[in-house]
């Protein structure tokens, strides 16, 4: 087994400090690691998922994604890209139907915002088709934001993460964490570790 790890967007393989950690505490037999890195500020999406495919079809196990943020929506894109492989599916705070902001404090014409838009075609590629593989998917609404229609993690609105809360692949499970406390959950760490 593997498990890859997907940071988000604007974060690095650090995030994944805690769930890394407790994941090699508590398993007896310690699968192969990898933490997949990249910068969505300079590449597009289509790259990275192409990119993140070739590690997939590189390990010679069967995978367990683990995204968090924009690194799941990543992992459904590549999932549907892998053909030869199982794959299995943790996203974490996931915007699957993208971001928007109702604030104008940021610079949206950004190469990241854009990448990250409802109205990115990348985007709108992710929501028009089902999920490839089985997809967990935390959905957290612990805070909130002023800058996001809607209840919300403080980054990410409810709406979005549950985009495919009505496909049959689907597994929805809501947390009493924000947007970043999710990355040091042991529900997070007990799920994946059952999934292995």
């Amino acid at each position: 087994m593997t498990i890859i790890y997907v940071h988000g967007a604007l974060a690095s393989k650090r995030s994944w400090d805690y769930v890394h950690k407790k994941v090699r505490t508590l398993v007896r037999r310690v699968p192969t690691e990898i933490f997949f890195e990249y910068d969505l500020k300079i590449v597009q999406s289509e790259e990275i998922v192409d990119a993140l495919v070739k590690v997939i079809n590189s390990t010679p196990d069967d995978v367990t994604l683990v995204g968090h943020s924009y690194g799941g929506v990543l992992g459904v894109a590549a999932a549907r890209k892998v053909t030869e492989k199982s794959i299995k599916l943790i996203t974490l705070a996931a915007p699957f139907a993208g971001i928007k902001l109702t604030l104008p404090i940021f610079n949206v014409e950004s190469t990241f915002f854009k990448n990250i838009s409802s109205k990115n075609e990348f985007m709108k590629n992710v929501k028009s088709n089902g999920l490839a593989c089985r997809t967990i998917s935390f959905i957290t609404n612990k805070s909130s934001s002023e800058w996001l229609l809607g209840e919300n993690d403080g980054v990410i609105t409810r709406r979005s993460q549950c985009f495919f809360q009505n496909d049959p692949m689907s597994e929805l499970i809501n947390i009493e964490a924000n947007h970043f406390e999710i990355l040091t959950s042991d529900q997070v760490v007990n799920k994946l570790i059952e999934v292995m």
